[in-house]
């Protein structure tokens, strides 16, 4: 997963429960992707749930053919708090740099 699919991919999941073709969605309209890779997206699914950071089931509700659905789970809200934590020092470090380079 590219760096900033994982805290896109959070992100989407707070927001409630949703199925890998609408995280795929949602990420790239987050992100300003056009195309989201759905077979490293659902790996990247795969692992976070392997380290209790989503949850999934398959959902046989829904119209068509049965869906797995991802959940986050309160280690994937922490996670997400701490992404956004240094996502933003990220982006003080980065305003400083530019405003030195602008001078």
């Amino acid at each position: 997963m590219t760096p900033l699919i994982e805290p896109a991919l959070l992100l989407a999941l707070r927001n409630g429960t949703a199925h890998g073709y609408d995280l795929a969605d949602q990420i790239g309209e987050t992100l300003g992707m056009r195309r989201i890779d759905h077979g490293n997206l659902y790996r990247g699914l795969r692992r976070l749930e392997d380290e209790g950071i989503v949850e999934s089931q398959w959902n046989d509700g829904a119209p068509g053919r049965s869906k797995r659905t991802y959940t986050l789970t309160e280690t994937g809200e922490a996670l997400l708090d701490a992404w956004a934590e240094t996502l933003q020092f990220t982006k003080e470090r980065l305003s400083a740099l530019l405003e030195s380079y602008e001078r």
